[in-house]
């Protein structure tokens, strides 16, 4: 094994070994997967850490709604939650609560809305994470944004009621 080859596979190790020891909870079989989709591209050509860099900047700036997707059918559980106040980026959520994107593990403090509620209260809304030209799109306000959050807290608050 060259060194090159070293460093890629001591990288996708401590990758790894970073998310454990900072989340100790999260789980194995959904960071190793991360850690599969995140390190699987290596080549004598192109610097060690390429793969993750591409897969980093595609699903982190437009495509995350997309790879949250894959978690959720990966896994068959959980939730797809839109960050709020930001309304920038999807995560997905397992059970346990803890949330997850193509870096790993969230450490979120925001609001979680999920893409369910948002489907049925603001069909456009998620449009904008899909990128298909046939669907349309809204702009994304801070009136939109404070409507959202309070309608979902309005219903959150009736279902604790009920």
């Amino acid at each position: 094994m060259d060194q090159k080859e070293e460093r890629f596979l001591k990288t996708k190790s401590d990758w790894f070994s970073h998310q454990k020891n900072t989340y100790p909870n999260a789980s194995d079989d959904v960071l190793r997967f991360i850690q599969g989709f995140l390190f699987t591209l290596y080549s004598d050509e192109l610097p060690v850490d390429t793969g993750k860099t591409v897969l980093q900047q595609q699903f982190t700036n437009g495509y995350c709604w997309h790879f949250a997707n894959i978690l959720k059918s990966t896994f068959q559980r959980g939730t797809i939650n839109v960050m709020f106040p930001d309304a920038n980026h999807i995560v997905w959520t397992d059970n346990d609560g803890l949330s997850y994107d193509i870096n790993g593990v969230v450490d979120n403090t925001l609001i979680l809305v999920p893409t369910n509620f948002l489907e049925n209260s603001f069909p456009e809304f998620l449009n904008n994470f899909r990128h298909a030209i046939s669907f349309k799109h809204c702009k994304i306000t801070k009136e939109l944004i404070t409507t959202i959050i309070e309608k979902y807290k309005k219903e959150k608050i009736n279902e604790i009621r009920n």
